[in-house]
């Protein structure tokens, strides 16, 4: 019969309906799971007076339950004199799959005490707490009720106990009563894949897909969705290709459910196009289907095309829900692009998804990588729940933006609270007190790492080395190196790169040795170090020897190795070298994307004084920005191309690019040491007529050095007036440096009193002056 003419016979009955017919009616309600009229059929039976009836509450209380409303089951079974198994267990039910494990436990609790033994569906369900709470004790106290009962060998019950094995990370337990089975149907497997895949055995969960189409059972799409996560995991796109052709043949390639999974699947394994093509055939698609594929675009940095997808989505007509809203934060936070991220602010503030945890701290997450740290901190003050991530996304902020007093505070806030700091976390604070070179606070920080017991995990080890070495205690890094009970490349790479950056290559050498000695695998990084420390010494031939031995152990070139060997080429005038690495990066594929390396080859050559080079992968630059064009122009000027350094920096100019003081000051400089007064001069008249830069001490100062070289000590001297700062004592002793080299006696003795205000403490002009007039 259907409910609605059950309601309708119902309302025309004189008088109290008998009990058969209201059981019937909810019985109707429960398979339905219409929650209205069950609320209806409740009123319905108080209004009769029937509350109390045990033959009729007894089918009321699972009914309620199974219809989603637990405070009226509650309120129903309450009333009842005589519940039996049926709405004990129920209820039992009831508040497990409303995650109220507590309740159902104190259910339970109160059954034992009053000689109540709960049913095998109260306990399995029971059993069911016990996995999402990874309780094991108490699960197996709850199987040894079963196995009283006699059920041992009931599947459901097997099939309950495994998954909490399973869930609760206990394999070997799982495996082992598996095997124990007498019989095994899909959920069995099921709960065994599902725990290999949330534990991370990706290869496990595929290999028990095998199995069971050998067993010739009929997958579930659970069974399928978990196939395909761990295929996605392990970036397996060809069994993932399999499993999406056995939902094909199996009749199910219109289930969306399945298909976004599909979707999914594709899109975290890099194959954007298919997942495409999934989503095009979809014949309905709704949220998580087009979530997939936003997410797929976002992981994989198209953001433009997810912003698009969201816009497309819209205009079908579908909402995004919370999932979607964190992939178009993170796009955001990937973007920087702050007016997208406060639409979608005002948009989840609007479907009331704020104040979910993940949504709140994912917020805080996008202002503060945005720059926006008053936002952050707004977000997360008026968070209901301020969780660990919550604390972790503004501290990662205020560390990512240099405020490290802030994030310190935010450390001590957050423990006064009482959640502890973990891991990640240490990681951001050491970063931020390296690059600030805030020893204290890393040590400080140090301290708490050795309070939480994270100072034997190696990325925290790995994170204190670099923390030290940046802030020049090596002795410290040494000392966290040395009790380390596992050493990674990174961790070596560290300590080599602390001691070379401080200046003790003996050290940095004392180690590369050490690390052949112990076996340690040599990755890019730690010849990049080792490479570069020898380049800053000057050993150029020994920097091309080390890069010959890299490529024996068939390492590839980063950028940073090709850089580092092109200076070494480029200070060693070894055009040669330079070519055979040009062809290097030609043929790693660095020439086409990474201006650094173009503008490291423009540098190299321009040493070399092969100009035509330079300025030809000058002119394949994909973006010529100010160190570029620097690069060229002062080529041009070391090879005393005066007119086409001019002709560089009009073009320059022209580009909206101007020179910055440092690389104004070295063209200056190489004038010079050159003896080129002239386009000297008319740099400095360039520099401020043209550029529109102010003029520095320093630019002064390299022209009165060029005069001063050039014996035109007048010149050099009138110059004096035009100093932003009058002259330094650089100056002065620029001037009578000239003056001795030029034998000029009188000119030198005429600003004695200057001198003497200039110098303050220091002698080296006086020095000077003696050595002019004796």
């Amino acid at each position: 019969m259907d409910i609605d003419e059950a309601f309708s016979r119902l309302e025309r009955i004189p008088h109290v309906p008998s009990i058969e017919h209201l059981v019937s009616i909810s019985q109707s309600c429960r398979q339905s799971k219409n929650s209205l009229f069950a609320r209806r059929l409740q009123t319905k039976v108080s209004g009769y007076g029937l509350e109390k009836n045990s033959s009729l509450g007894n089918y009321l209380v699972p009914m309620l339950v199974d219809c989603g409303l637990m405070p009226a089951a509650q309120q129903a079974f309450h009333k009842l004199l005589h519940p039996n198994d049926y709405s004990w267990s129920s209820l039992i039910q009831g508040y497990v799959e409303c995650s109220r494990f507590s309740e159902a436990f104190d259910v339970y609790m109160f059954m034992r005490r009053n000689s109540i033994y709960p049913g095998k569906y109260a306990s399995v369900a029971l059993l069911k707490a016990c996995a999402r709470l990874k309780c094991i004790d108490r699960g197996q106290e709850l199987y040894a009720e079963i196995v009283k009962m006699g059920s041992d060998d009931d599947l459901y019950a097997c099939n309950s106990l495994l998954d909490m094995y399973a869930k609760s990370g206990c394999l070997e337990e799982a495996e082992e009563l598996f095997g124990m089975m007498p019989v095994h149907d899909i959920v069995s497997w099921n709960c065994l894949i599902s725990g290999y895949l949330e534990h991370g055995l990706h290869e496990e969960a595929l290999l028990c897909l095998e199995k069971i189409q050998s067993e010739d059972l009929d997958p579930t799409p659970v069974t399928y969705v978990c196939g395909l996560k761990a295929s996605s995991c392990m970036k397996a796109v060809a069994r993932g290709q399999e499993i999406h052709a056995e939902i094909i043949k199996d009749g199910q390639e219109q289930n969306t459910f399945l298909c976004s999974a599909v979707i999914d699947m594709y899109a975290k394994s890099g194959s954007l196009e298919d997942a495409k093509d999934v989503f095009d055939e979809l014949p309905t698609r709704d949220v998580v289907a087009w979530t997939s594929l936003i997410s797929g675009h976002v992981e994989h940095g198209n953001f433009d095309e997810a912003f698009r997808c969201v816009e497309r989505m819209l205009s079908d007509n579908v909402q995004p829900n919370d999932v979607t809203y964190l992939c178009i934060l993170r796009a955001c936070s990937s973007t920087l692009l702050i007016e997208k991220g406060l639409e979608a602010h005002a948009d989840i503030v609007e479907e009331g998804f704020e104040n979910l945890p993940l949504v709140g701290s994912t917020l805080v997450d996008m202002y503060s990588k945005c720059g926006s740290l008053v936002e952050a901190r707004d977000v997360f003050d008026s968070l209901i729940c301020r969780d660990v991530f919550a604390w972790s996304a503004l501290i990662n902020g205020y560390t990512e933006h240099g405020l490290l007093e802030e994030a310190m505070l935010c450390v001590e806030e957050m423990q006064l609270e009482g959640l502890s700091l973990d891991p990640i976390m240490f990681l951001c604070i050491l970063k931020a007190c390296g690059s600030k070179g805030a020893a204290d606070k890393g040590r400080e920080t140090h301290l708490q790492v050795i309070q939480e017991g994270y100072e034997y995990d190696l990325f925290v080890g790995n994170t204190l080395l670099d923390m030290y070495g940046k802030c020049g205690l090596l002795e410290d890094a040494h000392e966290v190196f040395q009790e380390m009970p596992v050493r990674d490349a990174i961790s070596w790479n560290s300590l080599m790169a602390s001691y070379s950056q401080h200046g003790h290559s003996q050290q940095a050498q004392n180690l590369w040795e050490q690390m052949h000695l112990e076996g340690v695998p040599l990755n890019v990084v730690s010849w990049n170090t080792i490479i570069q420390d020898k380049a800053g010494q000057g050993q150029n031939e020994e920097v091309l020897k080390l890069y010959a031995q890299m490529q024996e152990q068939g390492l590839v070139p980063d950028s940073v190795t090709l850089v580092g060997l092109l200076a070494a080429s480029g200070a060693s005038v070894d055009i040669k070298s330079g070519r055979r690495v040009h062809a290097q990066t030609c043929k790693h594929g660095h020439i086409v994307t990474d201006v650094v390396v173009h503008t490291a080859l423009i540098d190299m050559y321009a040493k070399c004084g092969s100009m035509n080079d330079a300025q030809q992968v000058f002119d394949e630059l994909p973006i010529k920005d100010l160190v570029g064009w620097s690069a060229l122009s002062m080529g041009y000027a070391r090879q005393g191309q005066f007119d086409q350094f001019f002709s560089v920096l009009g073009k320059m100019v022209q580009e909206g690019i101007h020179p910055d003081e440092y690389a104004l000051q070295s063209v200056l400089t190489t004038c010079s040491h050159a003896g080129q007064v002239s386009k000297g001069e008319a740099l400095l008249e360039y520099i401020s007529r043209e550029v529109g830069l102010d003029l520095t001490d320093k630019h002064h100062n390299c022209v009165v050095d060029l005069l001063g070289r050039a014996g035109q000590i007048d010149e050099a001297t009138m110059l004096l007036a035009n100093m932003p700062d009058g002259p330094s004592l650089v100056t002065w002793s620029m001037v009578l440096g000239a003056c001795r080299n030029w034998g000029n006696e009188e000119l030198a003795l005429s600003p004695l009193g200057e001198i003497a205000i200039a110098a303050e403490d220091g002698s080296a002009p006086f020095i000077l002056l003696s050595n002019i007039v004796t």
